[in-house]
């Protein structure tokens, strides 16, 4: 079994220090010691390269390492917009990945391994530590793995071709799935105890991978967090002619799908992500159901309701969202000049982007949600509606429908949560300036798992306290396939969901406890829109 070497370095100012040196596959990687000793991390050590004659498509090996790699850098990110500067950033050698490893791990006390998955649409995002800090989940006695994957076009074109079959991205997160069990013992990680996690995009990525044979054996366990495959945003069909309109707008008028796939490509990332966007294609590379071609293996190869039907597991799993997801949009309602009439608009929007229906079924369809959330209400009431609606739709109904697919199809426990706590760490409400809002929006749950460097106040005593049940469970999870296994770290005992008529779940909030059928009414609303339509949607 591999193990940790010691290296001994000279500091500056003459002062002795020790480096941590772990010999991998590819050679020997230097990471750093944390101040207070109590984490050692490897930081952007590349597990793949992108082929630059085909930067659309499968991965290349990384080359042995002349001499020791140096893995104290974490910047790298890959191409996209950067959602707060609002400029294009990133690299195409960004596939790299992080390791944390806290004191206490040996090779002969093996660590439980986390493995994170960012989220970002597909679009943007990454690893770094600054968002994804490993303090509060590393110092509970497991290792941390996070790692960056090709984003927007370079990630997830496809052109149902063998070449670029699609869904690059996900190809990218399963090279670095092999690529820690290949080398987590390394890092006196234990690879037959691997949880696979992830937020949005994230935890959708997380269930390709329960659901795709190739990842089979590479985890153990799943969390995902506000996110499925049956979510209305995940999945998108292929635009075959992206590279000629990419082209086009690059400066190539060609018919031609290689003369403008050989041209995009000699292009600096940046003006390839620029174009993306300026054409209006900055939400159109998503993960598709791929064509099947010899010798190229398929990712996703039909559509994820129906592989859901088809599978059985056993895997214990974590599945949950939270209490006011698209609350984020509040701004966007609030502004409409005529919230009515946008209202509408976005029932009809979302419903078509899913299901396949005639324009009279579909009108139909848009009148029985438009009565159900708003009715003939006044506008304020309006407003609040239609967040109960984008939450609802776009992430709430998913999460249920699928913690019932799994209670049904899995051999193992599946434990169902909805996170409502409301403090100063809400990652996506202090992003968004939306602090005094109640309840948890979007992605407001990473700020109590991750030690967040832009968080410099010290926490309040509260969040304190939910930070350490929020890593207790997670971690417990991880360790032994159960969040609460006492009652000592967390004052309730999360039981996995049951089936109807109890349907458990944990409200995660200053008070933890156990309840049944969340949002009842706009759940069973959605039960009986889905006995109408649910065969008939895209996914």
């Amino acid at each position: 079994m591999m193990k940790y070497v010691i290296a001994i370095i000279v500091c500056i100012g003459a002062v002795t220090c020790i480096d941590p040196l772990v010999l991998t596959k590819n050679g020997l990687v230097r990471g750093v010691e944390s101040e207070d000793s109590k984490i050692d991390s490897f930081l952007g050590i590349p597990y793949a390269k992108v082929d630059v004659q085909n930067p659309f498509s499968a991965t290349l090996n990384v080359e042995i390492f002349e001499g020791i790699y140096n893995a104290t850098d974490d910047s790298v990110i890959c191409p996209q917009k950067d959602d707060l500067e609002q400029t294009i950033v990133g690299t195409l050698d960004c596939l790299r990945i992080n390791v944390y490893v806290p004191q206490g791990a040996s090779s002969t006390n093996l660590f439980p391994v986390m493995v994170w998955i960012h989220g970002g649409g597909f679009r943007r995002w990454n690893s770094n530590r600054s968002t994804y800090g490993p303090d509060f989940l590393v110092t509970k006695g497991v290792i941390l793995v996070t790692f960056n994957y090709r984003l927007g076009p370079y990630g997830f074109m496809s052109l149902n071709r063998s070449n670029i079959p699609g869904n690059a991205g996900l190809r990218d997160q399963l090279k670095a799935l092999e690529w820690i069990k290949e080398n987590i013992a390394a890092f006196n990680g234990d690879k037959n105890n691997i949880t696979l996690f992830g937020e949005s995009a994230g935890a959708a990525s997380v269930e390709f991978h329960i659901l795709s044979g190739h990842s089979k054996g590479l985890f153990h366990k799943a969390i995902m967090q506000s996110g499925t495959v049956l979510c209305d945003w995940v999945m998108n069909d292929p635009d075959t002619q992206a590279p000629i309109k990419l082209a086009k707008y690059l400066g190539l008028n060609t018919e031609d799908i290689d003369n403008a796939l050989k041209y995009i490509s000699k292009f600096d990332p940046h003006d390839v992500n620029k174009a993306t966007i300026d054409i209006g294609y900055e939400e159109s590379f998503k993960p598709i159901v791929e064509y099947e071609f010899e010798n190229v293996y398929t990712m996703i190869n039909d559509k994820p309701s129906n592989l859901l039907k088809k599978m059985f597991i056993s895997i214990p799993i974590i599945i949950g969202f939270n209490s006011k997801e698209q609350q984020r949009n509040i701004n966007y309602y609030l502004q409409s000049p005529d919230y009515i009439e946008s209202a509408k608009k976005t029932f009809k929007a979302k419903i078509d982007n899913y299901f396949q229906l005639g324009e009279d079924e579909l009108e139909t369809a848009e009148k029985l949600v438009r009565y159900f959330y708003i009715g003939s209400e006044d506008m304020k009431t309006t407003v609040n509606a239609m967040i109960e609606f984008d939450s609802d739709f776009t992430f709430v109904y998913p999460s249920l429908r699928h913690s019932r697919y799994y209670t049904q199809v899995n051999s193992a426990p599946v434990f169902l949560y909805m996170f409502d706590y409301a403090g100063q760490r809400n990652y996506m409400k202090n992003r968004m300036n939306l602090t005094m809002e109640p309840g948890a929006m979007h992605a407001d749950e990473i700020g109590y798992l991750f030690d967040q460097s832009f968080y410099t106040q010290p926490d309040s005593v509260m969040d304190r306290i939910i930070i350490e049940r929020m890593t207790s469970m997670w971690t417990d999870f991880a360790k032994t396939s159960n969040p609460t296994p006492t009652a000592t770290k967390v004052p309730f005992s999360w039981h996995p969901s049951a089936t109807e008529p109890k349907f458990d779940y944990a409200v995660l909030s200053d008070r933890v406890q156990m309840a049944q059928h969340p949002f009842y009414q706009r759940m069973a609303f959605w039960d009986t829109f889905f006995v109408t339509y649910g065969k008939k949607t895209r996914w």
